[in-house]
């Protein structure tokens, strides 16, 4: 009976009596990471050992001490000497009730707690499996015992900043990444030779002379960094990458200048300017720190499994990166490796786009990745934000690897600038024929790609097939600066709606074969809102090419020329769509073919009203050729008739008119008489408003008449009207009776 008292009596002890403390804490590494999910037990000692015998707690309720069969108070109660484990919380926080120290038997005991964590964070990333113990007294009511756990070994390996436990500095050890490299734009650089070059017997393959005009600030602290220079006017290397050997002042005839040797092979002159290029090589630094990002785990937020450690993030602070890549045979790339593989949510973090930038060498290689030359996001939630990117004036061949490319959920882009940087690969050949290549979910917010080097003809601003909002892209200067592709639409939900932004001017051939800045090519389901098109200096160059396959809408849009530049509005193929509302539309032409519509068919282009369009200089509203587009917002149709009896021969009648209060495109007539006629010559309905004119023949030996698909404008404010016989010529045996004269009308908003 007393071991059933006693085993009542500790169920009901934590919560009843006053001997206890509610002991809490959290546990954190040196750099201020949480021992989230780790294991923590309590165990009571005294002068640093286990308790020997049994440990008794002084409880002072007469009632407790006599329902528990310990007879008077104050009377000593039994208790377990060990509490645990159990497991922290995501913040690495506890809370427990233990036995206060100072009623405790025997006296001077102290409670030892134990924290284990495994695997904990397994290398590279982190330290692996870590622990942590503090023995301490423990009294009154309440005692927190944070201050013993704020210093546990570390968990995460490299750079982790206070506060902020999955980030990984690379300029921290063991990575330490340099990111010192800098550029200067030349003039005509040549390679130095004559009176006041650099001095005889220097280090080195060859001797580059740097223009005074550069205004350079290489010194010999640079001596063993790795330099280059990259022609932008050709898009092609002048000085290939190699050790500095040497830096010295220019005398004599090159007073004022930089000379500097390096090793490699000869250069050749820049005459059209290079933008020169120096600093450490951090390739190796940025592939380890990237490489231990790939190896750890980290929280998948599809499970929402908060015990699993957060996701890495790779910082990089201000400063410039140089990079070659990975190399033969090494699947990495900018800035090391792809995230391919590693788990949810990893982030690539920079400090601004012009703050930190990755400089790609012009011997740039991924090796074997074949899906991005450099960021490849590839796992729900990776993220990449605030830094630039160029190769400084080089023209890759990508083939298949863009500069950024992504295909996964949830991904995001933000603040990212892509400047300087081409390819000599065009938009027909794969991936490759574009700068950037986004695909599947996620957002792109501020992305910028800028000015190529001359000779780069892949698209600047690429997106290809899933679900994605794009704001305030900027894609300027290239040939295609902006290429969309296989949004599909209907039940694959594979859609793109671009926000705001500007796509500058430029031109190239789009999938269309249309000569366009921008290209929309298999996709039904595209939408602009507030974003401003522009087209190049080509009066036939277009703002946008829709081909056959594809369905586009524009709201609050700006399709214009760059400037006073001429140029067109857009082109429809037969079977694509373009709708558009509340925009303006305006074409300059300093001579024929400058225009605002290109429509294959009626159907091809819609106006949904609201629209403004401005023609200037010798620009028409439609190319010659062209369907008048559809105002989806106001149809109508009138019929009229003419009921004298008989119809004289040769006589012109005045069926009825209309006021036309906008301007309409006359797209059908049809005819019918009460008789089959019988006619040598056959009258002839016409339609007109004096400057625009549509006929129907009433052929004979028919009582209907139809005349197919026709397209005549009416300008609005004139009067139309619809007369038989207008020239007077008709000889008919029997003529028609009660004739009616229907026609539709399609309103559309003239310039």
């Amino acid at each position: 009976m007393k071991l059933l008292a006693t085993l009542i009596f500790f169920v009901v002890t934590p919560t009843c009596f006053a001997q206890v403390t509610v002991v809490t804490g959290t546990v954190k590494d040196t750099n201020g990471v949480p021992y989230a999910g780790a294991s923590i037990k309590a165990q009571l000692v005294l002068a640093g050992a286990a308790v020997n015998g049994q440990p008794t707690v002084t409880v002072t309720g007469v009632q407790a001490c006599r329902s528990s069969g310990f007879g008077s108070s104050p009377c000593q109660v039994p208790f377990q000497g060990t509490t645990g484990p159990f497991t922290l919380d995501s913040t690495g926080s506890f809370s427990q009730s233990l036995q206060d120290n100072a009623l405790v038997t025997p006296a001077s005991t102290q409670w030892l707690f134990s924290v284990t964590i495994s695997p904990g964070v397994v290398p590279p990333a982190g330290t692996g499996p870590q622990s942590c113990s503090a023995t301490l007294t423990i009294s009154g009511v309440a005692q927190s015992v944070t201050s013993a756990f704020s210093a546990c070994p570390t968990l995460l390996v490299g750079g982790v900043s206070p506060n902020s436990p999955v980030v990984l500095n690379v300029k921290s050890s063991p990575y330490n990444a340099a990111g010192n490299t800098q550029t200067i734009m030349t003039g005509v650089f040549t390679v130095a030779g004559g009176v006041g070059g650099c001095p005889a017997g220097a280090p080195g393959n060859f001797c580059i002379d740097i223009p005074s005009s550069a205004s350079s600030s290489l010194t010999a602290a640079d001596i063993g960094s790795i330099i280059y220079g990259n022609e932008p006017a050709s898009g092609l290397n002048r000085i290939t990458p190699g050790a500095i050997q040497g830096v010295f002042d220019g005398t004599g005839g090159h007073s004022g200048e930089k000379m500097v040797t390096t090793l490699g092979t000869l250069p050749s002159g820049c005459g059209g300017g290079c933008i020169i290029v120096w600093g450490k090589d951090d390739t190796a630094a940025l592939n380890a720190a990237a490489a231990v990002a790939k190896a750890s785990k980290c929280n998948n937020p599809d499970a929402q499994n908060s015990l699993l450690p957060a996701c890495v993030v790779l910082y990089f602070p201000p400063g410039g990166y140089m990079t070659a890549g990975g190399g033969t045979g090494n699947p990495a790339g900018f800035p090391g490796v792809s995230t391919g593989q590693i788990q949810q949510g990893t982030s690539w973090v920079g400090d601004g786009m012009t703050a930190t930038i990755f400089y790609l060498r012009p011997d740039y290689s991924i090796g074997s990745l074949g899906n991005g030359l450099g960021i490849f996001l590839a796992n729900g939630g990776d993220r990449v934000r605030d830094f630039g990117i160029t190769s400084s004036g080089f023209n890759f061949n990508f083939v298949n690897n863009p500069v950024i490319s992504t295909n996964c959920s949830r991904c995001a882009v933000d603040n990212v600038r892509i400047t300087n940087t081409g390819s000599t690969t065009t938009i027909g050949a794969g991936a490759g024929g574009r700068i950037t290549s986004f695909g599947h979910t996620g957002t792109i917010n501020n992305l910028v790609v800028q000015d190529p080097p001359v000779g780069s003809v892949a698209a600047m601003c690429g997106f290809n097939a899933g679900q994605l909002d794009v704001f305030y892209p900027f894609c300027s200067n290239g040939g295609c600066n902006l290429l969309i592709e296989n949004y599909t639409g209907g039940t694959s939900s594979s859609r793109i709606t671009i926000h705001g932004g500007f796509i500058d001017e430029g031109g190239c051939t789009c999938p269309s074969g249309v000569l366009a800045d921008s290209c929309v090519s298999a996709s039904k389901d595209v939408s602009f809102v507030g974003t401003t098109l522009t087209s190049g200096a080509a009066n036939t160059a277009v703002a946008l090419s829709v081909d056959a396959t594809s369905e586009v809408r524009c709201s609050s849009c700006t399709i214009v020329p760059f400037g006073s530049n001429g140029g067109s509005g857009v082109d429809v193929k037969s079977g694509g769509v373009f709708r558009v509302s509340m925009s303006k539309m305006l074409s300059n032409s300093s001579g024929a073919g400058g225009f605002l519509w290109n429509c294959a068919t009626p159907t091809s282009c819609i106006d949904n009203g609201g629209n403004n369009y401005i023609l200037n200089g010798a620009a028409v509203y439609l190319k010659a050729g062209s369907a008048v587009p559809y105002a989806s917002l106001s149809h109508t149709w009138n019929t009229c008739y003419l009921t004298i009896t008989p119809i004289v021969n040769a006589t012109t009648y005045t069926i009825c008119n209309q006021f036309l209060d906008q301007g309409l495109n006359l797209i059908h007539i049809k005819a019918s008489s009460q008789n089959v006629t019988t006619c040598a010559t056959a009258p002839i309905v016409t339609l007109t408003d004096g400057a625009g004119t549509a006929t129907l023949t009433l052929t004979s030996g028919a009582a209907t008449w139809d005349s197919g698909v026709i397209t005549t404008t009416f300008a609005q404010g004139g009067t139309l009207t619809v007369k038989y016989d207008t020239a007077a010529t008709s000889a008919c045996a029997t003529p028609p009776t009660n004739l009616s004269v229907t026609y539709n009308m399609q309103a559309f908003q003239s310039p």
